[in-house]
């Protein structure tokens, strides 16, 4: 018996991400949501779920945090360290993103250490661990700019075949395999345009996710205007606000070598603003180091940027997402007896919501 965002998991397959984000069920599908009988299965599906949500570009708050901290305590307790040691990834990263660090690229922290865990595995667990950990850390690379890390998880995730039956997490791999091997100094063409081709191959059967980081990652591979142009309307019209911040702050990184200082930095704005709402909030703060200006700039300015941003409304604030979650979420569930999963009263215990 499965219920809850077991079958919200898989409609991953066949909806888009744009859509995702209009469904608020998908984003708090967890209210009422429940495992029973076949854990396995049960925690399989919560792992499509959350690579869906990180795929898609929700918010990463601190409800969102919460749960990944539920459901992490609850693989522990029916000793699943497998499941356990993939929601503690996903928990570190939006760790790293939420909150400031001198070494963001790097998951050492409360949720996961990534040196002691793989020491602590066999090899099959450790090579499964160690490519999803990489994955994610390449990500953090690429928002983060860390060339020399983008370089060291290119090396290790191309060690591992270029396939996976978790399409959402395949996503990300590509996405940021392609996008990171176009940044650093010695180019990896290879790895670029083996990204670029499933991407295309994706286009072409009709896949409505894959133009955000195909126009993305042919705009690092070739940057004019006209590609960072098509990278940031594919990111808006997908719904992609983590990607569209990405593709924008890189745009203003090329427009400064162009000197169209005063466009780069209404990108960087724009990037800024998107940052926040994606609760990327260590991100935000260290684009204030860089650019001074951000600590007084305006949305509203953000936001004329192009026509294309005059609706507003998809992309909510970090505080108005957090809020909205904090209204909608119940907290009345335990782990019972009878084997029966929900989440729980740790919500409540950590003070993220109300009561």
């Amino acid at each position: 018996m499965l219920q809850g965002p077991v079958s919200c998991c898989f409609t991953f397959l066949v909806c888009s991400f744009s859509a995702l984000h209009q469904h608020n069920a998908y984003v708090y599908p967890t209210m009422h949501s429940r495992f029973s009988g076949q854990f396995e299965f049960a925690l399989g599906s919560m792992l499509n779920y959350f690579y869906a949500y990180f795929a898609a570009g929700f918010s990463v708050g601190a409800i969102f945090e919460s749960k990944l901290l539920v459901v992490d305590e609850f693989c522990r307790s029916i000793e699943k360290n497998g499941f356990a040691s993939s929601f503690q990834i996903h928990r570190q990263f939006v760790m790293n993103l939420r909150q400031k660090s001198h070494q963001p690229t790097v998951l050492d922290g409360p949720a996961f250490h990534q040196e002691t865990a793989l020491a602590e595995m066999n090899d099959n667990s450790r090579k499964m661990t160690l490519r999803d950990a990489s994955i994610f850390r390449l990500q953090l690379a690429f928002i983060f700019k860390d060339a020399d890390c983008m370089a060291s998880m290119l090396e290790i995730l191309s060690g591992y075949p270029f396939e996976d039956q978790v399409i959402s997490r395949f996503f990300i791999r590509a996405c940021f395999m392609g996008l990171a091997a176009f940044s650093i100094a010695e180019k990896n063409s290879v790895i670029g345009n083996q990204c670029l081709s499933y991407f295309r191959r994706m286009m072409k059967l009709g896949s409505i996710n894959a133009p955000p980081a195909y126009f993305f990652i042919m705009a690092l591979k070739n940057p004019s205007k006209k590609s960072f142009t098509a990278a940031v309307e594919s990111c808006i019209e997908a719904s992609m606000p983590h990607l569209e911040a990405m593709a924008r702050e890189r745009f203003a990184i090329f427009l400064q070598t162009q000197n169209e200082t005063d466009l780069a930095n209404s990108h960087i704005t724009c990037a800024y603003f998107l940052y926040r709402d994606w609760g990327a909030d260590g991100k935000a703060l260290a684009l204030t180091k860089e650019y001074p200006f951000l600590e007084t700039a305006a949305r509203t300015k953000a936001r004329s940027i192009t026509s294309s941003r005059a609706d507003t409304a998809k992309h909510t604030t970090a505080s108005t997402t957090a809020s909205a979650l904090d209204a909608s979420v119940k907290i009345n569930g335990i782990i019972r007896k009878r084997g029966v999963f929900e989440f729980n009263s740790a919500l409540s215990r950590r003070q993220l919501v109300r009561k």
